[in-house]
């Protein structure tokens, strides 16, 4: 048993503030390493936007294959015929602004079905980013890329 109680940075009035910043900063962290921030930078978003919605979406998104970040049923995905929109719930927003990606900078959109789940990676062009949506949203997402295509090509 300690004679002077615990360490200065446990007690209750250090704890929080030391506990918040430590919090802060791994999302920075993670922002920063998923490709999240830059992206944002590149593809502010465009305000409310009209489309299909999914509501608790989930992705993983990175600059290399062996460190994705994986965001987990905390994404709002838009998906319009003028491109892709993605924001993130609250208490993360903070550090990871909303951004939306226009089709004509999307590189490729490449569907990568599994025994456990379905995934769409969308490569940015001019980025090292990817991201790679589960479930429907990604399905949608390869939909509407393949009828934006169809439609420029024709």
């Amino acid at each position: 048993m300690l004679p002077n109680g615990p360490p200065n940075f446990l007690q209750s009035e250090h704890f929080v503030p030391l506990f918040l910043a430590m919090l802060l900063g791994i999302a920075a962290l993670l922002s920063v390493a998923s490709g999240w921030r830059a992206l944002a930078r590149r593809f502010p978003a465009v305000g409310p936007i009209e489309g299909e919605q999914f509501h608790f979406a989930s992705a993983k998104m990175g600059r290399v294959p062996w460190f994705p970040v994986n965001y987990g049923g905390c994404l709002i995905v838009t998906i319009t015929p003028k491109g892709l929109a993605v924001s993130i719930y609250m208490p993360f927003r903070l550090l990871c602004p909303a951004f939306f990606v226009p089709w004509t900078q999307v590189e490729s959109v490449e569907d990568r079905p599994s025994a456990l789940s379905h995934r769409t990676v969308v490569r940015i062009r001019g980025s090292s980013v990817w991201l790679s949506l589960r479930g429907a949203p990604g399905r949608s997402v390869s939909s509407m890329y393949a009828r934006v295509r169809t439609a420029n090509a024709a």
